[in-house]
């Protein structure tokens, strides 16, 4: 999205027509104040609303973004994630700007228009064809990675080790290419909505953009919000002086070129000539392949027993080569992962440096949660660092009820007061046209008052509904009262909280 308007000089030109309040909700502010609250919002979504006075109408714009970068000039430039997400707004044709008391929405009024910017928090699960996954998730770049790390971990649970790490894997097995660009992008949309279990997502050390967001002199990971965690694969040891490495090389050099059943195996750039593409030692293998100026590069393909020395890597394109003699790296990870023949002697010792730091992450994962209070039996308050508020209403129901109201949603929702507790009423219609009804008790407290009265003056501040079978399982996860009907539900029953 774009607005823009003619620069001044300087931003000693822009004068403001300080008048009264134009909305009733806010207050006059000024130019620090509405650099602050910008400066504010870098990393965090915005709600952005125009509205354009024409001479016998207005008309508006509603949109939002997730705040990439500010630059600051003459003109203020907004840039979103997307590079089409774009505000610019200049400061010389500032009118006014007005401010929320809680400091969450701002008012720019430029000669006919009127830009609205507000504080936002995304929606817990904003497509609902999206399945809900009630488990720790580790995703990994490629369709073999996971199958290593799946191995590994069953290598050190036989030992009794790493039995807490309560972890699946997102087993790819390449229908999906997952490079590093393809993880990124999955990473940052899972760190968009609330996720009540662990993502987790593992990148090799082997792209400088990479490497340089991970860098931390405090911790080996980072944290991308709601439960959003990433890094790159430490190095081992036996590694340091070729640090760019794959999930291979945590291996030894003798695991690595492990035979197959039918004679493969994978080769490393370092065991051949660069110029001739012939191994070092067997002169009869030839490498048609790229050979990286990294040793132990991973070589798993157009790997060729050609006895013909006249045949060089230069002239190869007229040899029609037979059978390729090297293993894929998908197969030596099946190989691992099934325990065939000497794969099922592989070392996996070098593997505790990234169990290790999982289970750091895991560690830091309970004493976030551990945030959340539970103000009711199943109702829990949650502050984000944002500065917004969640409830969530976490309720067990019967598997046949739970499979109705995935399946068919809610027809109604309604909020009752009664002398001791608030009960939220929910109607579910099933498959025949029969309805079923669920109520939620919530205990009166200070911190419910005082959430439902932030909820009526930010809509940003959400509650949501999570659904479980009776076997513990999440059938659904979504948003209850929202949009203005619904503010006219907790405002009643506000008002009635303060009576009782």
């Amino acid at each position: 999205m774009l607005f823009r308007r003619k620069k001044m000089k300087t931003e000693e030109n822009c004068n403001l027509v300080m008048n009264k309040a134009t909305d009733i909700r806010m207050l006059l502010s000024n130019k620090e104040e509405a650099r602050k609250f910008i400066r504010e919002t870098e990393g965090k979504w915005i709600y952005i609303k125009f509205n354009y006075q024409g001479d016998n109408s207005i008309s508006g714009v509603y949109t939002k973004l997730k705040v990439r970068n500010i630059e600051e000039l003459d003109t203020i430039y907004i840039y979103g994630e997307e590079d089409k997400d774009r505000l610019t707004i200049s400061w010389n044709e500032i009118m006014q700007i007005e401010m929320t008391p809680a400091n969450d929405e701002m008012l720019i009024k430029i000669p006919k228009v009127d830009i609205y910017i507000k504080k936002y928090q995304p929606i817990i699960n904003s497509i609902n064809s999206l399945p809900v996954i009630d488990k720790h998730i580790i995703v990994t770049e490629g369709k073999t990675d996971w199958k290593i790390l799946k191995a590994a971990l069953a290598y050190f649970n036989a030992e009794g080790r790493y039995l807490n790490l309560d972890i699946s894997f997102l087993e790819n097995d390449g229908e999906i290419e997952v490079g590093n660009k393809t993880l990124q992008k999955i990473r940052d949309y899972n760190a968009i909505f609330h996720n009540n279990k662990l993502r987790i997502f593992i990148f090799d050390p082997d792209v400088k953009e990479i490497i340089e967001e991970h860098k931390d002199d405090s911790k080996s990971y980072k944290y991308w919000k709601n439960n959003v965690y990433s890094f790159i694969l430490p190095i081992p040891k036996f590694r340091e002086d070729t640090p760019l490495i794959s999930i291979e090389n945590y291996f030894s050099d003798e695991d690595i070129k492990t035979i197959d059943d039918q004679g493969r195996r994978l080769y490393m750039a370092g065991e051949f000539d660069k110029e001739t593409g012939r191994h070092k030692e067997d002169k009869e293998i030839i490498t048609l392949a790229s050979i990286s100026d990294i040793d132990n590069h991973i070589i798993d393909s157009r790997v060729f027993r050609i006895s013909d020395m006249n045949i060089t890597r230069k002239n190869a394109h007229s040899y029609e080569p037979k059978k390729n003699v090297a293993l894929s790296k998908n197969d030596f990870a099946n190989n691992i992962l099934e325990k065939r023949g000497n794969f099922s002697n592989v070392k996996f010792d070098s593997f505790t440096l990234i169990f290790d730091l999982i289970e750091q992450i895991f560690e830091e994962y309970y004493k976030k949660n551990d945030s959340g209070e539970e103000i009711s039996k199943g109702v829990y308050l949650e502050q984000d660092e944002n500065g917004f508020a969640s409830m969530f209403l976490r309720i067990g129901l019967q598997n046949e009820v739970a499979r109705e109201l995935k399946k068919s949603g809610m027809i109604s929702q309604e909020i009752i007061c009664l002398d001791e507790e608030l009960r939220i009423k929910l109607g579910i219609e099933k498959e025949g046209g029969d309805y079923i009804y669920v109520e939620i008790p919530i205990k009166y407290s200070d911190k419910l008052k005082d959430f439902i009265n932030r909820k009526i003056i930010n809509c940003f501040n959400r509650i949501y509904l999570q659904v479980f079978d009776e076997s513990g399982t999440q059938h659904k996860s979504c948003e209850l009262f929202s949009g203005e009907e619904a503010n006219i539900l907790l405002e009643r029953a506000y008002y009635k909280m303060l009576k009782l």
